[in-house]
């Protein structure tokens, strides 16, 4: 009989508990395009990213595909941790809302085709200074719709904070 050996806590490989992700953010600036701001992300040894949306659209729209992407960050070793849109999910007047509820349903099903299994949900529509303020029931209610589309897509919507916004700017109303 064989015995196998015992093996010590040090040899266990984990998972970091935390992950250094490139903001794209940083270098939107630059108009790159999706596909060079991952190389730019790849070469400087990031291997996660927070994308824009608008960003992926725009590379499909000028003839990429998911499946392309796809190739593209397994070939550079980049994961897209999250991705950042401006869907107005959260505001108040329903038909807008309804649109823009629709807007994050086919942003969510692009992410989830490329791997990414979060997006940030900020306050769009209801952050200026002349934004009427939100019922936080009728926030979370306005939240459980979104995490709907997540038991259908597997792509987290996270509450983003903005200090600047008149809705979701402090750590109490988000949570």
């Amino acid at each position: 009989a064989s015995v196998l050996p015992k093996t010590s806590s040090a040899s266990v490989i984990k998972s970091p508990a935390f992950v250094p992700c490139l903001n794209m953010s940083t270098i939107r600036g630059q108009k790159l395009g999706f596909v060079k701001e991952l190389e730019i992300a790849s070469k400087a040894g990031f291997r996660s990213v927070e994308i824009w949306i608008d960003s992926l659209q725009e590379y499909i729209k000028n003839g990429g595909t998911p499946a392309q992407a796809l190739k593209i960050l397994g070939d550079l070793g980049v994961k897209v941790e999250n991705a950042i849109g401006f869907a107005p999910w959260i505001i108040d007047d329903d038909a807008a809302r309804a649109k823009g509820v629709d807007q994050l349903k086919r942003e969510m099903e692009l992410l989830a085709q490329i791997g990414c299994m979060r997006v940030a949900t900020p306050s769009v529509g209801a952050q200026g200074p002349q934004a009427p303020r939100i019922d936080l029931l009728k926030a979370a209610e306005r939240y459980r719709t979104i995490l709907e589309i997540s038991d259908q897509t597997k792509v987290i919507p996270q509450l983003e904070l903005w200090g600047f916004s008149k809705n979701l700017n402090k750590l109490s109303e988000v949570m």
